[in-house]
């Protein structure tokens, strides 16, 4: 963002301070070009509806106002590939089954219209910068996935993350042959990344269904192990609530469609520890 006035706002307050000061700059942006009185309306793109974004298009509302001739002073746009987006901070509930997946996930086109803000189901895919020509401000195109050419006055980016997992990452030699390859491929299918939810939701579903039809495999002598890599507050979060949701899977608490079973007192299946192994790794990348 570039560096203008700056202007005090009366904003809601939120936990997200990074989402607070996306907004921040957005609404001190906005404002700037409602003040400066141009009759063309300035278009402001968002791409991806991550959680900064969420709040952007609740505040856009207040400040897309109207000129005279009742066209927008501001021509808010989200581009992102899905109407829904996920909450991260509710995944571990998630996981642990307090809430369902269309629980953790908000709609966006119910924001969009909400904010006055127009909807593009696509992905972005290029940015093309305009030339700069004597002190006018720069703006842009973005080109979508639909082949659509969207101008920006105004551009912001949220639209997370994807890791990928390189071939070090699990065999540091060079793979050679087709049975490496094929060892290899099989210790990455092991690899669950938690983003995007999306892949990670579909994987820990299967992983569920899995525990359901095995549970009786494992035992005392051959537990179940799962293995969280990171120590921070949602690798911790996330390793407490797997443990919780596994184990009664494995001690046959919940059934396959998710429901509650009462412990029948007469068997073994009360006993108060599942064959289950929970373990986080503390992994400084910084080493590698």
């Amino acid at each position: 963002w570039r560096n203008g006035e700056k202007k005090k706002h009366k904003i809601a307050c939120i936990t997200d301070s990074i989402s607070l000061e996306v907004r921040r700059h957005i609404l001190c942006r906005t404002n700037n070009i409602m003040a400066s009185s141009l009759p063309a309306t300035k278009s402001l793109i968002l791409v991806g509806g991550g959680h900064a974004h969420v709040h952007v298009l609740k505040s856009l509302r207040a400040v897309c106002h109207k000129q005279s001739n009742n066209s927008p002073v501001i021509n808010a746009t989200l581009i992102t590939p899905s109407i829904y987006t996920p909450y991260s901070g509710m995944l571990p509930g998630y996981v642990s089954r307090q809430y369902t997946l269309s629980e953790i996930h908000l709609n966006l086109q119910k924001l969009c219209e909400f904010g006055n803000v127009n909807l593009i189901l696509a992905y972005a895919v290029k940015i093309v910068m305009d030339e700069k020509t004597g002190n006018e401000e720069r703006g842009g195109w973005v080109i979508c996935s639909n082949g659509q050419r969207i101008k920006f006055d105004v551009l912001s980016i949220n639209a997370g993350i994807s890791p990928s997992l390189p071939i070090s990452a699990v065999n540091e030699d060079n793979v050679k042959t087709e049975q490496e390859t094929t060892a290899m491929a099989n210790k990455i299918d092991l690899i669950t990344p938690v983003k995007p939810i999306s892949t990670f939701s579909s994987r820990y579903e299967a992983l569920c269904d899995r525990l359901h039809e095995t549970r009786e495999l494992y035992n005392e002598e051959n537990p179940f192990r799962l293995l969280v890599v990171g120590g921070g507050a949602g690798g911790i979060e996330l390793a407490l609530s797997a443990q919780y949701a596994l184990q009664r899977i494995l001690l046959g608490y919940i059934d396959e469609q998710g429901n509650e079973v009462k412990p029948n007192t007469n068997t073994k299946q009360t006993k108060d520890v599942a064959p289950l192994k929970v373990g986080v790794l503390m992994y400084n990348m910084r080493n590698q």
